[in-house]
């Protein structure tokens, strides 16, 4: 970072590490801003911004950007917290539709045996197998955050 302090990657991927893998909300939504000033149409930032918001407890304020990122570039990864974030505001059938479409986007690789290498594909398999049989995706405890995808 100290060599690089304006490469909005490197911004992004920092913010997007601390809110997802060690709950640091606050400090990563200030990098993720910095990453989204330098390039504000980037599908990764944006979705990062989204999912920051997502763990602030700022559902609507995620579903706007999460929305944007999945319009720019619709990937699993962006795909899951879209689905999520869906979810968690209570549009359920708008969630199942999508978490559908992104597993017949990705098919042989989201539902293989085989453990997938990459994380996207990982989260769209958990999402799936967090659908319970009679009423698809289930709802987070009350007052439980939904884990992360």
């Amino acid at each position: 970072m100290a060599q690089n302090p304006d490469d909005a990657a490197l911004l992004n991927a920092l913010g997007y590490l601390l809110t997802d893998q060690f709950a640091k909300h606050a400090e990563a939504r200030g990098y993720i801003q910095r990453a989204l000033a330098m390039n504000p149409d980037s599908a990764a930032i944006i979705d990062s911004m989204g999912w920051v918001l997502y763990k602030l407890g700022d559902y609507r304020g995620a579903l706007d950007y999460l929305e944007r990122a999945y319009r720019l570039e619709p990937e699993p990864e962006i795909a899951s917290h879209l689905v999520v974030t869906r979810w968690h505001l209570g549009q359920h059938d708008s969630a199942r539709e999508l978490l559908q479409e992104a597993l017949n986007r990705a098919p042989t690789t989201v539902t293989s045996k085989k453990p997938a290498s990459n994380s996207a594909n990982d989260a769209l398999v958990a999402a799936r197998d967090r659908r319970a049989p009679a009423t698809g995706l289930r709802s987070p405890a009350r007052g439980q955050r939904q884990p992360g995808l």
